[in-house]
């Protein structure tokens, strides 16, 4: 009888081991540590909030839809209460030279609108536009979080110190100075380094590699290994290499991706390597329920 019951409890214990595994409950979380790792990837998770973070949005039959590229009010309010310490920003130029907090300009045309037009213009019929301005104010009340800029132009100097030049005076006349250093600005290729540094000593930039195809892993690898302010290497799914990501773990750095809600996929990913994530809906409370924290 006694062998049968541990025999049971064996075959109880097999099943149960299978489905942790299959449903990913098994799976932890284990955050790297490198030298000089900057606060802002030290706690909480990994999780960037794309574009404000999305929305829900209830449909007339009773399901969901999920609204990204808001950048609006109502997105960032949500994600905020949503536990995010990282939130990913679009901003584009108004006719007035002011920033609108946007990825695309209204009806996605091409041409700028004035800062009245963006102001009045209503995000899928409803939500708030917002300026760099209302951003800021926002996040003087949330001191642990900080903003991963995406700035439009990397074309030339001239355009990209513009930009910086705008988000550097915003910055200083809203707080005062006092979230410069939780500014996170991304660029786009190998030129806007010294372009940004000379606008602002930025402690930390993101190099993002979706405008970078045509640039080889060693030349990437080569360029942020002399740049310890350069903690994180951004790369879309066509970059994705795990080779590659492990060269870039070897130089100290961080491998984050875009754009990724589901969390399979991003258990299946950080199997790979892969160390944070731009998501629209996986939220950290959510992250944390099903890995863990680090």
């Amino acid at each position: 009888m006694k062998k049968y019951i541990i025999s049971g409890v064996c075959v109880i214990a097999v099943i149960l081991t299978a489905y942790f595994f299959i449903s990913g409950q098994g799976y932890r979380y284990k955050r790297r540590v490198f030298e000089n790792t900057p606060e802002w990837t030290k706690e909480g998770a990994p999780l960037i909030a794309h574009a404000c973070g999305g929305l829900w949005e209830e449909k007339e039959d009773g399901s969901k839809k999920l609204l990204d590229y808001t950048n609006s009010r109502e997105a960032l309010i949500n994600s905020l209460e949503n536990g995010y310490r990282l939130i990913e920003a679009d901003f584009k130029i108004t006719t007035d030279g002011d920033f609108a907090c946007t990825h695309y300009w209204p009806d996605e045309q091409e041409d700028p609108v004035s800062t009245e037009e963006w102001l009045n213009f209503k995000i899928e019929g409803k939500y708030t536009s917002m300026m760099m301005e209302d951003v800021l104010e926002i996040l003087m009340d949330y001191p642990d979080v900080y903003l991963v800029t995406d700035l439009k132009s990397d074309h030339s100097k001239e355009e990209v110190q513009q930009e910086f030049s705008l988000l550097y005076d915003q910055v200083m006349k809203v707080t005062g100075g006092e979230l410069l250093d939780r500014i996170i600005p991304q660029i786009y290729n190998r030129e806007m380094y010294d372009w940004v540094k000379e606008i602002y000593p930025w402690p930390s930039l993101i190099y993002t590699l979706y405008k970078q195809d045509d640039v080889p892993n060693e030349e990437i690898i080569a360029f942020v290994r002399e740049r310890e302010d350069i903690p994180v290497v951004t790369m879309p799914k066509r970059r994705l290499d795990e080779g590659f990501i492990e060269e870039l773990h070897g130089v100290g750095k961080y491998v984050y991706s875009h754009t990724w809600n589901s969390l399979k996929k991003i258990q299946e990913l950080m199997e790979m390597g892969v160390d944070g994530f731009y998501t629209d809906s996986a939220t950290p409370q959510k992250f944390q329920e099903k890995f863990g924290k680090s």
